[in-house]
């Protein structure tokens, strides 16, 4: 039950933990058109799992995540070279009643050299898990 288009091998992402609260472990990233900066992390073996998400970077210039040792194991990031590899998406949510938001405490973070990502847990992050996307 994967997507119905062909899918180069050099496009999939894989998340060896997953992420929190879906059971997929391979994605690739879409780009709707006319929705930029806005892309679709979508499942490549379901295609009912689909993230919208924005890089962190449109939305605050200067992001940076410290990513502790686990991440890097994940990330396979060996040095201080790999980090301009590296591409961090918050999460799009929409509110109640006001504009949708994004989680930039809790970015997925992608090492494009190896395709290998993982979501980096927001523990005492300066960012907030509910930010505005009208406020940035």
């Amino acid at each position: 039950m994967g997507l119905h288009c062909d899918i180069p091998d050099s496009a999939v992402l894989t998340f060896g933990r997953g992420l929190p609260g879906l059971d997929a472990h391979e994605f690739v990233i879409l780009k709707p058109d006319g929705l930029e900066p806005i892309v679709l992390l979508q499942s490549v073996d379901n295609p009912h799992i689909g993230l919208p998400a924005i890089p962190c970077r449109s939305v605050i210039a200067g992001y940076e995540v410290q990513l502790d040792e686990d991440d890097r194991a994940e990330l396979a990031i060996g040095d201080q070279d790999d980090e301009p590899s590296l591409l961090y998406l918050a999460v799009l949510l929409m509110g109640n009643d006001s504009g949708p938001y994004c989680n930039m405490a809790a970015p997925i973070v992608i090492n494009a050299r190896n395709n290998r990502g993982c979501q980096v847990a927001g523990v005492d992050s300066p960012y907030a898990t509910l930010h505005p996307l009208s406020g940035s």
